[in-house]
């Protein structure tokens, strides 16, 4: 008798620690259908209205919070960016003057935000690959005049970088370059290496790894896990986590891969200054993936369309997303969160980690861009 209940209180332990298993879906996602059968567990999600300032923010195209300061990009004023308290929800100031002259700065997206060391901010000007540095709190007063500013320097002509992140120290950039998918600077501005490969693609032309960073190195946004020593990051048809070991210096290897939208290239020229122009196919089932990811302590979480390209083109849709995936930093899929307002691209998650923001326009009554959140301090549970 005794023996037996001993075989019985085994088989419980040996069942209860065994693994969740998830679905594999680094293979092949060709359709909505596919994604939504991998992210499987539906979760209907309501967001409140954050912010609803038609005075200040007339069209914001993207937001940035740091150290529970938001901040948003809003071309339509003279300044770049309106500023916002986070825990007053007040609007504070506006941020760096819209124009060409000196401490003046282009508009779109040709500027990012992003932390830096101490209480600091770099914004990340494009044009001239240069960093900026600001204090946090004089960020309003500073007329667009930086403590301090950072060249990159490429490593090879032609080169360009389109975002950076600091990251243990160096800086990570995404953009178009002959060599690796991403390249890694110190913080002199001096290209020290690269890591990532780009996908195989088709090609019935001539190309190199400048075309591919057109497609698959550009615009990447990441994020981090210092935790786990993660980096994960995305563009609208790839998804990519990464690990790095402390120890060996910045050694990076791919940890997770996923691409649900490899283009066909049939042609590939170049221009007078010998820039690549890559034109892809596409179709009706095209999809709208990441575009712009975030994540917390346990997850990472990127905006997903079940509108097609063409849907979204001809009715000149504002508001994208209806959905925002969640998946674990080892890249298995947790849930798909149907959301009652549509958003555009941005996702902010707070130092809290438990509210997740972005874009919505009321379509309904103003036709104003809001700033929404959503609470996902559920997450935690599942």
């Amino acid at each position: 008798m005794k023996l037996h209940l001993m075989i019985l209180i085994l088989l419980i332990l040996i069942l209860s620690c065994k693994e969740k298993t998830y679905p594999d879906w680094t293979t092949s996602i060709s359709s909505v259908d596919d994604i939504f059968a991998t992210f499987s567990s539906e979760i209907q999600i309501n967001g409140e209205v954050y912010i609803d300032d038609s005075t200040q923010l007339m069209k914001p195209i993207n937001l940035r919070i740091v150290n529970n300061i938001l901040f948003i990009n809003d071309n339509y004023n003279s300044e770049l960016f309106s500023v916002y308290n986070m825990k007053t929800r007040k609007f504070v100031g506006r941020f760096l003057k819209q124009g060409k002259g000196p401490n003046e700065y282009l508009g779109g997206f040709s500027l990012s935000i992003n932390p830096f060391i101490g209480d600091s901010l770099m914004v990340f000007n494009v044009i001239n690959s240069t960093l900026n540095i600001f204090f946090l709190d004089n960020t309003c007063k500073s007329a667009g005049v930086p403590k301090r500013r950072i060249h990159l320097i490429p490593g090879k002509e032609r080169e360009i970088n389109e975002r950076c992140f600091l990251f243990n120290n160096v800086l990570l950039t995404s953009g178009m370059f002959h060599q690796g998918r991403f390249h890694i600077y110190n913080l002199k501005g001096k290209d020290i290496g690269f890591f990532g490969k780009y996908p195989k693609v088709k090609c019935n032309g001539k190309y190199d790894n400048f075309h591919l960073g057109d497609k698959f190195g550009s615009s990447m946004n990441f994020v981090f896990d210092h935790n786990k020593n993660r980096v994960a990051c995305t563009s609208s048809k790839s998804l990519t986590i990464y690990s790095y070991n402390k120890k060996n210096g910045l050694k990076i290897s791919t940890h997770f891969d996923v691409q649900w939208d490899v283009p066909t290239f049939y042609s590939a020229t170049y221009d007078k200054k010998s820039r690549a122009r890559v034109v892809t196919l596409g179709n009706e089932s095209d999809m709208i993936g990441a575009g712009f990811v975030t994540a917390n302590k346990d997850y990472i979480l990127f905006p997903f369309s079940n509108y097609p390209k063409i849907k979204i083109h001809k009715e000149g849709l504002e508001d994208w997303f209806g959905y925002i995936f969640v998946m674990d930093w080892d890249g298995n899929p947790i849930a798909r969160l149907k959301l009652d307002k549509r958003i555009k691209f941005p996702l902010e998650i707070d130092e809290t980690g438990r509210y997740v923001y972005s874009i919505h326009t009321d379509l309904e009554e103003t036709g104003m861009r809001l700033i929404v959140r959503y609470d996902i301090g559920f997450l935690k549970d599942l």
